[in-house]
């Protein structure tokens, strides 16, 4: 008797199962990835922002110049410390989880873009385990770069969802986000814009017509105009270290952050490091993506990436000597979409067209990016607390480290301080050629003082940084406390050592 092969056809829900599953996994990849942030402390803005969130909370609402935060830089540290007190671990979950939901709005996005499930993964996967947002998953005050990130993110998927389902809902989360995104990030102020331009380039699979762009989109026209025209009568800040200049700083910028979004490994320290107009291998990356796209006729892609990375980065490019790679946060969608577009090409191959190929090359490729991230990651982090080799490394981890030892020795050693007023902590070198940070890793690790007063439970207590022992002879009186402190954030009492004579 013959007996007919049996086909096996696949589930009915298999597709969706891929598209469930293979984000969560990039979720939780994403998560380990960036673990041991949670082991950190805090670290020198992060006492800054908790004090004048306590004593000051008018100053984040004040329209002066520069960074106006007032979401990042009050309301959120008012309401963390008001909770969680001066415990870190709170704070950097939020941050990680933050970092998260922004790589499934990644995911969402670039799906909504026109990217098939499989690239879209990858995609999410190089966004959420891209080891150069280290510093700003691992330091609590880019609070300011993540939530301003998510929102803009959120507005960006939400705005989407309104122009391509004619959604009333998906219209009022948009424009609440964008709110919420200004609010967070400077970076973020063109959202609206860049929207409108997603309708009109028909970056979204398809063009939209003005009429209909502006219908859907009017809210977020609106809020960019007035954001933009805060801003313009504002001012921007012309001293200090975030001060503007209009010289060579700024094709200085351009190209540094331009070489930066293509490098998901580096070994990060604090500015971006090397010659400012050098050329480097992510220049390369990025060129290329660029002729790519182009050779395919991708011309309203190519000039939307583009326009992305330029406005996105716009509010930092005349920043003097400001260079850091959290910078780079919300600008890397753009490269991210000219990736997905690419990975797009190459996910269509013939080769490529059966389920199960898509699902093991998607999984080899997301594996091999979370090897190479969760290696770098803590490679930083060794880097980072050896006092041998953390003059290079992470700024971040490194005075987050002095500042838990200085923390807990504070704790140790300072006894009843109900009566203090102010404390003097004075830097000194107990034996020469010591290791450890130098008087501006101290300094900011202590943030300007902060730390030692948030630490003691009051964070009206005056604090004085006094650099040179033999400023100092007084004794301690019952409202003055002295303390010193070593280059690796040991704190002594003058019982334990006799300072210098005159």
């Amino acid at each position: 008797m013959k007996h007919s092969k049996t086909i096996r056809k696949p589930p009915a829900d298999a597709g969706r199962t891929f598209s469930l599953a293979m984000p969560g996994g990039v979720l939780v990849l994403t998560a380990v990835c960036f673990l041991p942030v949670l082991t950190l402390f805090f670290a020198q803005d992060d006492f800054m922002l908790i004090q004048r969130a306590v004593n000051d909370p008018g100053w984040a609402f004040d329209f002066t110049k520069h960074h106006y935060r007032p979401l990042t830089k009050y309301v959120y540290f008012a309401v963390m410390y008001a909770v969680f007190g001066l415990k870190p671990f709170m704070y950097h979950f939020v941050s990680l989880a933050v970092h998260v939901a922004s790589t499934l709005l990644v995911y969402r996005i670039v799906l909504r873009l026109a990217v098939r499930p499989a690239p879209a993964i990858v995609t999410a996967a190089l966004f959420g385990m891209n080891v150069a947002f280290l510093n700003a998953v691992a330091w609590i005050s880019c609070i300011q770069q993540l939530a301003g990130g998510f929102f803009f993110l959120l507005c960006f998927w939400a705005g989407l969802r309104a122009l391509q389902d004619r959604s009333g809902a998906m219209q009022i989360v948009s424009s609440a986000s964008y709110v919420f995104a200004v609010l967070s990030l400077e970076q973020t102020f063109a959202a609206g814009a860049l929207l409108v331009a997603v309708a009109l380039l028909g970056v979204a699979g398809r063009r939209f017509r003005v009429r209909e762009t502006l219908y859907w989109l009017w809210p977020h026209l609106l809020i960019f105009g007035v954001y933009t025209i805060q801003r313009a009568l504002k001012g921007v800040p012309d001293s200090g270290f975030a001060g503007f200049a209009y010289e060579k700083n700024v094709l200085e910028n351009v190209v540094t952050y331009l070489g930066a979004l293509t490098n998901p490994w580096p070994v990060v320290s604090g500015l971006i490091t090397g010659d400012p107009l050098a050329f480097r291998w992510p220049h390369a990356v990025l060129i290329a993506l660029v002729v790519y796209h182009l050779n395919r006729r991708r011309f309203g892609a190519v000039v939307f990436a583009i326009g992305f990375l330029l406005v996105t980065l716009f509010p930092t490019l005349f920043l003097r000597g400001h260079q850091f790679y959290y910078h780079t946060y919300v600008p890397s969608l753009g490269v991210m979409y000219l990736f997905a577009l690419a990975l797009n090409d190459f996910f269509g191959m013939a080769m490529m067209s059966g389920r199960r190929a898509r699902v093991v090359v998607t999984s080899l490729v997301v594996v091999g990016v979370f090897v190479g991230s969760f290696s770098m990651v803590r490679a930083n982090f060794k880097r980072a607390t050896d006092p041998a080799t953390w003059e290079d490394a992470s700024f971040v981890i490194r005075r987050a480290t002095i500042g838990k030892r200085i923390h807990d020795d504070l704790l140790a050693k300072a006894g009843d301080t109900r009566a203090t007023r102010t404390v003097h902590m004075i830097y000194f070198v107990r034996e020469k050629g010591q290791a450890g940070g130098g008087e501006r890793d101290l300094f900011w690790a202590l943030g300007n003082g902060a730390a030692v007063a948030l630490t003691l439970g009051d964070p009206s207590i005056e604090v004085v940084l006094d650099i040179d022992p033999k400023r100092l002879y007084e004794e301690e009186t019952a409202t003055s406390r002295v303390f010193l402190y070593d280059r690796v954030g040991h704190v002594y009492t003058l019982a334990d050592i006799r300072l210098p004579s005159q």
